[in-house]
């Protein structure tokens, strides 16, 4: 006899729309507690550990970011919300180990950064900083593990038509947002609409999402430049062809910070070779236009400025110059190949004649800077009669203890201190055994040093580099030139107009010009009021340009290098 009351009622039914109830309650509930703390961890982080102070607009953002997520939480399928929200919790380690590391928001020019980098470079900063790795690596870990869970207990759902809505509502607005911001790094909006799109982007996760899409409009341009620098030329001729041989050596150091040493002030005798070399001239107020490799090579080595990041885009660099004027150039390098051969760096390298990395793929360690003599000493062997080499050390880099031998560990105290003197006693060697070396060729040669950027040790509690607002120590850098007795005679003037600048405010963007001075090389692109072996040379505002793109004066930035009360200037 059939049953009035119709089908058995199954206990687990629900009225369509509804989300499904549990009993016990608990893995939902926890799910949804460990999602908002995974997302919502690199925003508590920065409001404890950022040194400047979170404006009120990144915290209003930053809890509506939130908002928005619980939002997507309560309207879209769970199945659907935890598959879209998988790309997030990829971005919490970046994220938060950024802000462990640098203590502010990760920016544009680090994700560049990060793409670029070598694995074996970010495994040695990685491997001295243990407790940031195992929090990053475990974070995500234990998401999956939740979500897991999460579907187990609640295995679908119902698509309502009210969920569905307020879903695609919030996916409107995440792309509205990033548009939104995108728009307003491209154009010139006033600085209160930067400062807020600077604001929005320091939130996660809609701002990581924001800073990737501004990212990636800068690769869209710089490919597009790529056609226009292959037909580039710098119109450079020798102002005084008649010379006989010319060997110019630059050396490119990393992370090397003026601050820490003695041949500039320093309390420890961390460059003794230096200093009992006279002739080797000392610039005392030099600053780098960026405090991140990426973006400090280029104004080293391109038309690239601070004020003009992306003059190098569409023109070749200073090897490609030197090569038109009818040098065969080199570039050395104990560092890893550069990242991407289409990004800036790469670029520079492939103007070289002749490349040579002495890093060994899948090696764990990396090669000590003294291991270029070898391929400096076939270079300078070489006999074409002009010739520019370009070695890229490792210098001074994170983790310091890794850039020296064991017997140059020779400085004690606190242990990150103590390995950075070492580096810099190290360089100090390594520098004097290139210049003996470069003293027994004849010929109207060169010697120009310059590091990329500086490092903080502590200044204003900060260490590292590349944060968005960076402290002076970030970008004080030594820079020093030697030129040779033959090129002295042949230039009566050069040595003059050199020492006529030790004591001015001088740039890294500045060693271009000089570098082409020095050479003898003429070009209309080259800036004679920016050579330091010109007599036309001024100062200018020493601007820096920022991982995140903002332009700020280095002589007003706190936290030198100088601790013992010696100024620069």
């Amino acid at each position: 006899m059939p049953n009035p009351a119709g089908p058995p009622i199954d206990a687990r039914a629900r009225p369509s729309g509804q989300f499904p109830s549990n009993r016990r309650g608990w893995p939902s509930h926890a799910t949804t507690a460990w999602t908002f703390f995974v997302l919502a961890l690199p925003n508590l982080l920065l409001a404890f550990l950022a040194v400047d102070v979170a404006p009120w607009r990144r915290a209003a953002l930053c809890g509506a970011s939130l908002a928005l997520i619980l939002l997507a939480w309560m309207t879209l399928p769970p199945r659907w919300f935890l598959r879209l929200s998988v790309p997030l919790f990829v971005l919490v380690p970046f994220e938060t180990f950024h802000i462990l590391v640098l203590a502010a928001p990760s920016t544009t020019g680090m994700i560049r950064s990060l793409l670029d980098t070598a694995r074996s470079e970010i495994r040695d900063v990685a491997g001295s900083l243990v407790a940031p790795v195992l929090v990053v690596l475990l974070l995500p870990a234990l998401q999956f593990a939740a979500s897991l869970a999460y579907q187990r207990h609640h295995s679908s759902t119902a698509s309502a038509a009210f969920p569905t809505a307020m879903g695609r509502i919030v996916a409107t607005f995440f792309v509205a947002s990033a548009a939104t911001g995108l728009l307003l790094a491209a154009s010139e909006a006033p600085v209160s609409s930067r400062s807020t799109h600077r604001a929005f982007q320091s939130t996660f996760p809609l701002g990581t999402l924001d800073k990737i899409g501004v990212f990636a409009i800068d690769e869209f341009r710089q490919h597009r430049a790529i056609s226009v620098a292959k037909g580039f030329r710098w119109d450079a001729r020798l102002e005084n062809p008649l010379g006989t041989r010319s060997t110019i050596v630059l050396v490119i150091g990393e992370t090397s910070r003026a601050g820490n040493w003695s041949a500039y002030g320093y309390g420890r005798p961390t460059t003794p070779h230096l200093e009992g070399s006279p002739d080797v001239l000392r610039f005392e107020d030099a600053t780098s236009g960026a405090n991140l490799t990426e973006i400090a090579l280029p104004q080293i080595l391109t038309r690239s400025t601070p004020e003009r990041p992306f003059a190098s885009d569409s023109s070749t660099s200073l090897l490609a110059g030197f090569r038109e004027a009818g040098y065969r150039t080199w570039w050395i390098s104990t560092q890893n190949p550069a990242g991407r051969e289409s990004s800036r760096t790469g670029k520079i390298v492939a103007d070289a004649d002749h490349r040579q990395f002495l890093t060994t793929p899948g090696k764990a360690t990396r090669p000590f800077d003294h291991e270029l003599l070898p391929a400096l000493e076939s270079a300078l062997a070489d006999t074409f009669p002009r010739k520019l080499v370009v070695l890229h050390t490792l210098g001074s880099h994170h983790a310091y203890a890794n850039r020296y031998p064991a017997e140059f560990a020779r400085f004690g105290g606190r242990q990150e201190l103590a390995a950075y003197d070492n580096s810099v006693l190290y360089t100090d060697l390594v520098l004097s055994q290139i210049l003996s070396r470069l003293r027994a060729v004849h010929g109207e040669n060169a010697f120009l040093y310059l590091s990329d950027h500086g490092e903080a040790l502590g200044e204003n509690g900060l260490y590292n580099h590349g944060r968005p607002h960076p402290v002076r120590a970030e970008i004080e850098i030594p820079f020093l030139v030697w030129i040779s007795p033959e090129l002295d005679r042949m230039r009566p003037g050069l040595l003059a107009n050199l020492r006529s600048h030790l004591r001015s405010k001088i740039r890294s963007s500045d060693l271009g010009p000089t570098l082409m001075s020095i050479a003898g090389i003429e070009s209309p692109l080259a800036d004679r009021s920016s050579s330091l072996a010109d007599s036309a040379y001024r100062e200018r505002t020493r601007w820096v340009l920022t991982p995140q793109g903002d332009l700020v004066d280095a002589d007003r930035l706190s936290g030198s290098s100088f601790h013992t009360g010696r100024t620069p200037r």
